[in-house]
């Protein structure tokens, strides 16, 4: 798919002004960087519109845009790796918890309670979705890793979303994880989305994903990071203060999404008891449900880090404070 730039503002700008290039998802918490009602005095924002598979995809294979929505997996790896030339912002556009990312035929008869000596797909171990899954299983279910056999391949037989060294030379002459799955060849699919087939042949192994998920975080204070911002390192080299005016005007956009659906009078998405909805998120998760900065992202992060060392995706225990660097 070719990348569609789409432009802030048709205004004229100062001839100072920073024009940067932005990839970020279609998410209603960054619209408002775009339609005009935040806007940086001495930056102006033009918008690379693509999936974010292939945001993600095209920046680590070298895209010139100088802002991207990036993996924490990737990044964390690449961090370890002293081979990142772009930094994070503390800003989290895309975030959610795990259990609902595995899926079992429909016949099988695995549990919660008979999770032993499986064979497990998956679409990558440094793939964000895959790491939480993982500290899911040793963590909260107690099944060692000694009991599972990893099987790395394609979720739906195309071309994969990320870069990375598990996937060898001949991966996609290698059947889809998702054909492995309904042959009986592996026994569990771990995946981001839902895959493609006949929904009717497939589960979810945890079919009370979302009761799991509440009671995930009432006990841990963990709510999954899946995607954070970053910004090429020779643009704030060259332009100090970029990454906080950034980050600024990211926290501005997401605050004007989120007084939408606080107010009852707009109907920003037309479904149902949103509101009733809104104010039960409200009694969970505080007033800001979707929280940016290190400070209140601090035990998810801490924890992912640790999570990103057990499973070998880090080739040391990476800092929290290597993360964010501006």
């Amino acid at each position: 798919m070719t990348e569609q730039l789409i432009f802030a503002t048709e205004a004229v700008m100062p001839k100072d002004t920073l024009s940067l290039s932005v990839a970020v998802a279609d998410y209603a918490h960054t619209q408002a960087l775009f339609d005009g009602r935040v806007q940086l005095p001495d930056i102006k924002l033009n918008r690379v519109k693509l999936p974010v598979d292939d945001i993600i995809k095209k920046f680590l294979n070298g895209a010139p845009w100088a802002i991207s929505e990036m993996s924490m997996g990737k990044y964390v790896e690449q961090t370890a790796n002293g081979s990142c030339d772009y930094i994070a912002l503390p800003i989290f556009p895309y975030r959610a918890f795990r259990h609902a990312a595995f899926y079992v035929r429909s016949d099988s008869k695995l549990s919660r309670d008979n999770l032993r000596q499986l064979k497990i797909g998956i679409p990558g171990k440094s793939v964000t979705a895959v790491i939480y899954a993982r500290a899911l299983l040793t963590h909260q279910l107690g099944v060692p890793e000694e009991a599972i056999e990893w099987v790395v391949g394609e979720i739906n037989q195309c071309a994969s979303s990320l870069p990375n060294e598990d996937f060898g030379d001949d991966l996609n002459e290698q059947p889809a994880l998702t054909s492995l799955l309904l042959n009986g060849e592996i026994d569990v699919l771990i995946s981001p989305h839902v895959p493609h087939v006949d929904s009717a042949s497939i589960r979810h192994l945890f079919p009370e994903y979302a009761r799991l998920d509440y009671d995930y975080w009432q006990m841990t204070r963990i709510f999954p990071i899946m995607h954070t911002m970053v910004l090429r390192k020779d643009v704030e080299r060259e332009h100090p203060g970029t990454a906080l005016k950034l980050t600024n005007a990211f926290i501005s956009a997401r605050d004007k999404c989120l007084d939408i659906l606080r107010d009852p009078s707009e109907m920003l998405t037309p479904l149902p008891f949103l509101s009733l909805h809104t104010e039960w998120l409200n009694r969970t998760f505080g007033s800001e449900y979707l929280p940016y900065g290190v400070d209140r992202n601090r035990v998810t992060l801490n924890a992912f880090l640790d999570f990103c060392y057990e499973q070998g995706v880090s080739k040391r225990l990476v800092e929290l404070e290597e993360l964010f660097q501006y």
